[in-house]
């Protein structure tokens, strides 16, 4: 049985060793391999590199050939792809010492040589990493390891984007130009988000506009007599009244604040030495205006609302049912308070 179970290991050995060498160029495939080659070297004559390097490429893949492999590296440099030429030049050098071909490892290296000064340079900068940051260039992801490194690259207009869970996400298109030259791309510290808001509250402080609205009209008797509701009136009044009162008071508050504000940012202005401490006081000045601005209409909007409860406590003072002629109607508009009627 043990002698059976070692019988077995040879020939699974070698037909999976078989199944991993690498398959034999067939002649079909050599043949589209020479078709391209010589159709790129055409492409070449006329100038025509854009069309003539994917050609170069593609024979390779079809079947390799260290001539096709060494047109496609000057390919690359004319089309001037000059980081992409350098490394297939090395290629092509490491492929001829392979093959013993001293002529054309020779010639490789020293068009390899020869390109690696006029070589353009990358450092990406990250200023403050963060958990989550990840950075890409042409939206293909830059390992860490890559950061603050100095790496060749080819010529051209490069997108950059930096973005992190919680972050303002960072975007640049840098040009990558100037033989031998390094360019450094700036990642600056990304900015955190604003915190989400809880769902039914407004994103600032600032009461919406309300749409005019107005008081039904007093009831009617059956036979047409307005009748009077007083003690309607003066719960309304009252409402009102105390409303304009809470908000005279909190103008003033506000007013106080603004005052204080605006003394301390002047003080501190008249001793800044510099531009940028100029400006930042008299923003606080500005600010401090805006807010007394602010106070001034609470101040008049609280007192029309409470003149406008003092006018309907008093207009309903008589209670009962008994007709009157006096009649009152109240409109709540954008700008404050409306009120008319006849007594």
């Amino acid at each position: 049985m043990l002698r059976s179970a070692r019988s077995l290991v040879l020939p699974a050995t070698v037909v999976f060793a078989i199944a991993l060498a690498p398959r034999p160029a067939r002649a079909d495939d050599e043949a589209a391999g020479r078709v391209l080659f010589s159709d790129a070297m055409a492409e070449v004559k006329r100038g025509q590199f854009a069309e003539a390097c994917p050609k170069f490429e593609e024979s390779l893949r079809q079947s390799y050939n260290i001539n096709a492999h060494y047109f496609l590296a000057d390919c690359l440099e004319k089309q001037g792809k000059t980081a992409t030429a350098w490394t297939t030049f090395l290629r092509v050098a490491t492929k001829a010492r392979d093959a013993n071909d001293e002529a054309r490892e020779l010639a490789s290296r020293k068009r390899a040589e020869a390109l690696e000064p006029r070589l353009v340079r990358l450092r990406i900068a990250v200023t403050k990493d963060v958990d989550g940051l990840e950075v890409r260039r042409n939206g293909s992801p830059v390992g860490r390891p890559m950061w603050n490194e100095v790496v060749p690259v080819d010529p051209g207009d490069v997108e950059f984007t930096a973005s992190a869970p919680g972050f303002e996400p960072f975007k640049s298109v840098v040009s990558l130009t100037g033989e031998g030259k390094t360019v450094e791309v700036k990642i600056p510290e990304l900015v955190r988000q604003p915190p989400a808001l809880p769902v039914g509250v407004p994103p600032a402080a600032v009461p919406p506009a309300v749409a005019p609205q107005s008081v039904p009209p007093s009831p009617v008797t059956r036979e047409g007599t307005p009748r009077r509701n007083g003690g309607s009136w003066r719960t309304v009044g009252w409402v009102a009244g105390g409303a304009g009162l809470a908000t005279m008071a909190a103008g003033g508050v506000v007013a106080l604040l603004a005052k204080s504000s605006f003394d301390v940012a002047k003080s501190a202005y008249d001793g800044c030495q510099s531009a940028t401490c100029r400006d930042q006081n008299l923003q606080k000045e500005k600010t401090a205006i805006s807010n007394a601005d602010i106070a001034t209409g609470l101040f008049i909007g609280g007192g029309a609302a409470a003149a406008v409860g003092l006018v309907l406590v008093l207009a309903g003072g008589g209670g009962g049912d008994e007709p009157n002629g006096a009649s009152v109607s109240l409109s709540v508009l954008p700008g404050g308070l409306s009120l008319g009627g006849r007594f």
